[in-house]
């Protein structure tokens, strides 16, 4: 214990600069390595240095993963035992109120203003989420006088980590609406951004995301935002008058654009010809096609956002004059099988004590091929941990006219990229599901298979037989597009009359005139009453092949003629088919 209180004392007296707090949680470890027995007090302060600041809350996990909270932890991991058990280290749930008084304690008796800035910001973070006891407003000017001293002795080498810690100070007084330290901070940090811009360009940005473009608690008069904005300006003219200027800017320089036209109409013009020039000189430089299109679909979207519609219509035109078809490369794998492998799987399928069971068929079809959410949630999360640098990159998606349609991003839309991963399984699992099929159709013979569907699946009894009956022959024959165009509307009829019978309302009001008119499919498929009967796991497969625009989306396609080929592909055309069987077999077996 005494050697921990003079480890203590020298970090205490010891003021020296840091790169970042993970520089002082490095020394507590190095000093516990040798220790046979650790206190709880070393416990707390490692705990307290490794927190990891700003921490990046991910929305698409469960609560319990998030804490909403500035700190969050410094690793969550699956546990060796169990995948599906997760370490989280270290955790909100070891801070009580006697953990914070621990910390304001230290903040008191330190004399190190890094380590009493670390104290109280961890105890008011948590403290509000907690619920617990406020923290003494003297703790907060003590909290705020520790970063301006940080700063002026630059305490802090990393400027990144520096900059984070005044926006965070920032923060403070904002929250606790102190004035004074709001706008000594406000000089540090427009000072400070003014000398280092030169060599750093993500500091062109910190003044207008705090002080003009955050319209929250304390503001800055019009002269100050007019001043931060053409600093902005003079920065994008100087990058402009480059060879190649960098158009990674152009993200971050929107905002600024837009609220440069709300504050200062006459600075609008200038800048929006600066944007608008470096974008020119990239495509001119873009060899890459499919960067050419990217920065031209940017370049339009800027035109569109101000209502140029003539400047708009030159780029549309650029766009369609890149030709995408040489750049895109095939790629190609293949799975082998041997013989007695694929039996087996048909036999799994089909065959019990030499016999079949019909409805256990359909019912083991629906439940295989289904592509559910949590299955596809999970390999996306191998997925990224074997390949974090994945996580870096975009993915580019193309329409069958070879239109740029959209990007995906590992870290922003993790949605998207899990739908992405679904339409992947789909394709994989297509292969096995034809497999599937082609013995079904040589096996069982049609007029059973359409007496089944008409006698055992209630939800077609107010379908027209003879539309029963097309749709069988056209399976048995393997007649792909006529078989699509009774399944299509079929599939969306089944969706309506299951949505009916449980009493839920397939219509909406129109806007315009106040009268009734039917939903569409997309709709529909976000009603709640389909996902308390279909679970969201069917419900997240039925909207990737029938109306995830990015993906499969065969319903719309089919409906609006797009990309008609690929409903001549029988592959594809079973997955409606699989879709038509879910929903008559699984509406069975639910009533």
């Amino acid at each position: 214990m005494n050697k921990f209180k003079t480890f203590l004392e020298e970090l205490d007296n010891n003021i020296v600069p840091i790169e970042s707090y993970y520089e002082v949680s490095s020394k507590i470890r190095e000093f516990t390595k040798n220790e046979i027995e650790i206190n709880d007090e070393i416990k707390k302060e490692q705990m307290l240095f490794d927190f990891v600041e700003d921490y990046s809350w991910d929305e698409s996990k469960e609560d319990f993963f998030n804490w909403w909270t500035y700190y969050g932890p410094m690793y969550i991991l699956p546990s060796q035992d169990d995948e599906n058990i997760m370490n989280v280290y270290p955790h909100i749930n070891k801070i009580d109120q006697g953990v914070i008084n621990y910390f304001l304690k230290r903040a008191d008796e330190s004399s190190n203003p890094i380590l009493i800035a670390r104290y109280i910001s961890v105890s008011v973070d948590f403290s509000n989420k907690l619920g617990l006891k406020n923290v003494d407003y003297r703790f907060i000017v003590k909290y705020l006088d520790c970063v301006i001293y940080i700063f002026e002795n630059w305490l802090i080498k990393e400027k990144y980590y520096l900059v984070r810690e005044l926006m965070r100070a920032v923060f403070f007084a904002k929250t606790y609406n102190n004035k004074e330290y709001f706008h000594k901070l406000k000089d540090i940090i427009i000072r400070y951004e003014d000398q280092q811009c030169n060599e750093n360009m993500w500091l062109w940005w910190i003044s207008f995301d705090l002080f003009v473009n955050d319209n929250k608690w304390l503001q800055i008069d019009v002269k100050e935002k007019n001043q931060i904005i053409s600093n902005i300006i003079n920065r994008i003219e100087i990058e402009e008058k480059k060879e190649l200027p960098n158009i990674f800017i152009i993200e971050k320089a929107l905002p600024v654009l837009k609220k440069t036209k709300e504050i200062s109409g006459e600075s609008f013009n200038n800048f929006f010809s600066k944007l608008v020039s470096i974008y020119n000189k990239n495509i001119e430089k873009d060899k890459d096609p499919l960067l050419k299109v990217n920065h031209l679909k940017w370049l339009l979207e800027l035109y569109q956002e101000y209502n140029l519609k003539d400047y708009a219509d030159e780029v549309i035109k650029k766009i369609n004059w890149v030709d995408l078809t040489k750049w895109l490369k095939t790629f190609s794998f293949s799975t082998n099988f041997t013989e007695d492998e694929i039996n087996d799987y048909i036999k799994w399928f089909f065959w019990e004590n030499n016999s079949y069971d019909l409805q256990k068929i359909m019912w083991l079809i629906s439940k295989n091929f289904i592509v559910s959410r949590n299955k596809t949630q999970k390999e996306f999360e191998e997925n990224q941990r074997k390949y974090p640098l994945n996580s870096i990159f975009s993915t580019y998606i193309i329409d069958s006219e070879w239109w740029l349609v959209g990007t995906l991003s590992w870290l922003n839309e993790p949605e998207k990229q899990l739908i992405h991963e679904a339409s992947q399984s789909i394709g994989f699992g297509n292969v096995f599901l034809k497999i599937i099929f082609d013995y079904f159709i040589e096996n069982i013979r049609k007029e059973d298979f359409y007496n089944y569907l008409m006698d055992t699946c209630d939800i077609l009894k107010w379908e027209n037989e003879m539309e029963i009956k097309e749709l069988v022959d056209n399976l048995y024959n393997k007649n792909s597009y006529s078989l699509v165009g009774i399944l299509i509307p079929l599939i969306e009829s089944l969706f309506r009359k299951i949505v009916h019978l449980n009493w839920w309302n397939v219509k909406k009001e129109d806007e315009r005139n106040g009268w009734f008119m039917n939903k569409t499919l997309g709709e529909i498929l976000n009603d709640k009453i389909l996902i308390d009967l279909f679970t969201e796991s069917f419900m997240f497969y039925f909207k990737v092949v029938l109306s995830e625009r990015l993906w499969l989306n065969l319903r719309n396609d089919f409906c609006h003629g797009i990309n008609k080929e690929k409903f001549f592909d029988y592959h594809v055309v079973l997955r409606v088919v699989h879709i038509f069987i879910v929903l008559v077999t699984f509406i069975k077996i639910k009533k």
